[in-house]
């Protein structure tokens, strides 16, 4: 950029003497490219010798608000070239078809127009460590596109870089935490690298967020990630040998012997957005969360999910984990935002969470509400919390508790959710490490789980459940359901036998975690027998 700037420092000097329209020659003699500045002349792109523009005044951009999309002006932007390979805190624009071979290096607070019709195309991705942000803006078409791959790594001891986001961890050394990420518009594609030798020993990294972990190493957690409006498509890293796959948006793969990295928080508004997991290529790894946590290696666990929103198959859109709203939002126009059981949604103090018309807030977990809900269509369930409630127009405070109170889940469950994995059920029933009877109760039931993954047809499946257990994860109840139809699990609990098939299994729903057993012993008691 000094270079640059030297370039073309006696035109800068020759602008600076320019009166009214008036242009200035160098020798007194005319030069059919010099630069004319006059008061009824459009926006300045200050240049250097060889034509390349330093400055671009008064860019148009569109971004979201908390409640709707709105448009702006950047007064000055940097232009990205194929050289522009260091993007510290400012605003940089991207037009027409610029390819970039290098990994670029973001730092501070970073602005990115997407001018309309733009190709930004970046062969290293970008990397983003934690304690940085990136903000990704669309223009009024939004068809500008960014296009940010990861490299493989060199070595079978390293773990992958992430798409955006942190570096993968050398021999010894964890996978690098992403930085904060804001997407308002444009089409942004977002590839982690992958561990793809055949002895790699690295994790994959993820597409947006941290990068997997070195040699016997945790992958990077992810940041948060907040995609407003757009087209995302992210996809997680491949692991080949002793490694977990990348998030797609979330955390890292591990290797061997240690954990995946955690998900982070994302808010994701936009029904536009692709989130897939990088494979974990041998049986006994696991894969990255499609939005959560990296893989991991064998005996070792997945990153934690983290929280934040996604959409649905259905159009709408659903909590996950216990989140905190980091901003003020709207619910998109005609959707509905559903708060399931075992998840839980606070409305911070200063932040305001908009339902308008013809929207639906659908409380069947936790809501609480310290901050300001714009009522304008409907809430269904209970809020608690010194917040306000109200109409929007009026500012008039509504009732405390509004709509109808949530119904107590029963044993049918009638609403199918067929996009959710059992493996994105394992992700939210996972506990904390640090609590250990829980622990050793999920591990058990991993176990059921790969007992009845290896079932034959034909074949009765019986389960001794511990007496003191009190319930069955909803992932248990899933795998069933996906078995032969010809398998048979008997399970023996506190006395009682319970037969379940899986043409009798409960169908999933994204509102139910568990089964108690008591609710399993109404649908599925057969008999009593002796306990051991």
């Amino acid at each position: 950029m000094k270079e640059r700037w030297q370039k073309i420092s006696a035109l800068a000097l020759a602008a600076a003497m320019v009166l009214g329209g008036m242009s200035v020659f160098a020798d007194g003699e005319s030069n059919a490219n010099a630069l004319t500045i006059g008061a009824s002349q459009p926006p300045v792109m200050l240049m250097s010798n060889d034509t390349e523009p330093l400055v671009e005044d008064n860019v148009p951009y569109q971004y979201y608000n908390g409640s709707g999309f709105a448009s702006a002006t950047a007064e000055s932007c940097t232009p990205i070239t194929a050289n522009t390979t260091a993007w510290s805190s400012g605003w940089y624009v991207a037009s027409g078809d610029v390819t970039i071979n290098a990994r670029v290096e973001a730092t501070g607070d970073v602005h990115l127009i997407l001018t309309d019709d733009c190709t930004l195309t970046i062969n290293g991705g970008i990397h983003l460590p934690t304690g940085n942000s990136l903000t990704i803006y669309g223009q009024e078409g939004n068809t500008g596109s960014l296009r940010a791959t990861s490299n493989n790594p060199s070595r079978e001891t390293s773990g992958a870089n992430a798409g955006i986001g942190g570096n993968g961890g050398g021999y010894g050394i964890n996978g690098e935490s992403g930085g904060k990420v804001t997407i308002h518009g444009g089409q942004v594609t977002a590839t982690g690298g992958s561990s793809v030798n055949q002895y790699a020993y690295g994790g994959g990294g993820a597409g947006i967020g941290g990068g997997g972990g070195g040699f016997r190493n945790y992958g990077g957690a992810g940041d948060s990630v907040a995609i407003y409006g757009g087209t995302v498509n992210a996809s997680g890293g491949s692991s080949s040998y002793m490694g977990g796959g990348g998030a797609g948006i979330g955390g890292g793969g591990s290797s061997n012997s240690t954990n995946g990295g955690d998900g982070g928080t994302a808010i994701i508004l936009s029904q536009e957005v692709q989130a897939t997991g990088g494979r974990a290529n041998p049986s006994w790894a696991t894969n990255g969360a499609d939005i959560g946590g990296g893989g991991s290696y064998y005996y070792n666990q997945s990153g934690k999910p983290g929280q934040g929103i996604c959409p649905t198959e259905d159009g709408g859109f659903e909590v996950y984990g216990d989140l905190t709203l980091p901003v003020s939002i709207a619910i998109p126009e005609g959707a509905t935002l559903t708060v399931p059981e075992g998840a839980s949604l606070t409305v911070p103090e200063g932040v305001t969470l908009t339902v308008p018309e013809g929207t639906t807030l659908n409380v069947e977990g936790t809501l609480t509400n310290d901050g300001t809900i714009v009522k304008k269509g409907n809430l269904e369930g209970s809020v608690t919390g010194d917040g306000e409630i109200t109409d929007g127009t009026t500012g008039e405070q509504q009732p405390s508790q509004p709509g109808k109170p949530a119904e107590p889940a029963t044993g049918t469950a009638a609403t199918s959710d067929p996009e959710t994995t059992v493996q994105q059920m394992e992700q939210r029933e996972r506990p904390d490490p640090q609590d250990v009877e829980a622990t050793e109760r999920y591990h058990f039931w991993m176990g059921v789980k790969a007992d009845l993954r290896a079932a034959a047809g034909g074949e009765t499946l019986r389960v001794h459940v511990p007496a003191d257990y009190t319930n069955m994860p909803a992932s248990v109840m899933e795998q069933i359901r996906l078995l032969d139809e010809d398998i048979v699990v008997d399970l023996r609990w506190n006395g009682q036998r319970l037969l379940i098939t899986p043409a009798t299994a409960q169908q999933k729903t994204a509102l139910k975690a568990y089964w108690t057993f008591e609710q399993l012993c109404g649908l599925y008691a057969q008999a009593q027998f002796e306990s051991m």
